[in-house]
């Protein structure tokens, strides 16, 4: 297993991990201060619910976007709603429905990375790697549910109902960190999904394309951008004094 996918697992576990977590939490508190079991399954469950709303766009911005991009975005606010919901329950701020409103958005936020997140594999591994690195993925995710009650019966014991809820931002900060580290040291795009061949022979970059190609010594870049170009994902590498040679991403060998 490499370091970066490694990375990815933690943060995946985490993330995992944030979302049941959550559920539990939120459904001891609602009982405690309710003791309606119909306000337990309603407040705890929304955000299952609303998932696929928010994953159907999730695919659509996988597609469109940087999925770094979008799993940074979406991280970045279920660790604001879930702050917002730990502020709100520990001010005593009509917490019940602080709960309700927010768990939507938090449904739909996951809904949107969901997909982002999964086809990160590809972005680490590479298509041929697809299938073992989805094995391994759906390990974590099952050790993680068999740990998650001991975990959260611990915590329950250590913390207040209210204080524990700050527990969750902490958890998906981490994990939206090392999601970011992890996309970093992988392979930015999938390989061989653009057409033609890269190679890099010392210190000289060469791309083989249908339509053009190139070569170019490392030591005379002087800038180099991402750029769309022909409808893919593309490097512009720039140069003095000859024209730039351009990449797509996801050219075979596109990862050196």
């Amino acid at each position: 297993m490499n370091k970066p996918f490694a990375i990815f697992l933690f943060a995946h576990s985490l993330g995992y991990s944030c979302f049941f977590l959550r559920i539990i939490f939120v459904g001891w508190y609602v009982l405690e201060k309710t003791d309606s079991l119909f306000l337990v399954g309603l407040l705890s469950s929304i955000p299952v619910f609303i998932f696929p709303l928010g994953s159907i766009y999730g695919g659509k911005f996988a597609d469109a976007l940087s999925r770094k991009l979008v799993v940074v975005i979406a991280r970045t606010s279920e660790f604001i709603l879930l702050f917002l919901t730990a502020l709100f329950i520990n001010l005593e701020i009509y917490p019940l429905l602080s709960i309700g409103i927010i768990s939507i958005f938090y449904g739909i936020s996951n809904g949107i990375g969901a997909p982002s997140r999964i086809n990160m594999i590809i972005d680490i591994l590479g298509k041929e790697n697809v299938s073992k690195g989805n094995s391994l993925s759906e390990l974590v995710a099952s050790i993680v549910s068999v740990i998650i009650p001991a975990v959260s019966s611990l915590l329950l014991n250590i913390f207040t109902i209210d204080e524990i809820f700050w527990i969750l931002p902490l958890i998906t900060f981490v994990g939206a960190i090392a999601m970011y580290i992890g996309q970093q040291r992988g392979r930015f795009r999938v390989d061989g999904l653009a057409p033609g061949i890269v190679s890099l022979i010392e210190d000289q970059i060469s791309y083989f394309g249908p339509h053009h190609g190139g070569t170019i010594s490392i030591a005379n870049i002087t800038r180099v951008n991402l750029i769309t170009y022909e409808e893919f994902k593309s490097w512009r590498l720039d140069q003095n004094g000859k024209p730039s040679l351009i990449i797509p991403v996801a050219a075979m060998g596109g990862e050196l």
